[in-house]
């Protein structure tokens, strides 16, 4: 189960498919710090996986979510 800021993390990567957000750039927009905005982004990796997604990561872009097969 995700929790409120977990939930507006995952909500900011809806909004933003297939744009790379990097974690300083998810934490300014949730009002997180970086370093918690990239443990959530670990959490969500795991908790959507079961959904048939991902979050795809790549250092020095960010993250964003893809829908898998």
């Amino acid at each position: 189960m995700l929790n409120k800021r977990e939930r507006s993390l995952l909500e900011v990567f809806i909004e933003h498919p297939n744009t790379y957000l990097t974690s300083k750039e998810l934490a300014g927009i949730v009002g997180i710090s970086d370093r918690t905005a990239r443990k959530y982004i670990k959490t969500l990796m795991n908790e959507i996986k079961v959904h048939g997604a991902d979050i795809e990561a790549k250092q020095g872009l960010g993250s964003f979510i893809v829908k898998l097969k």
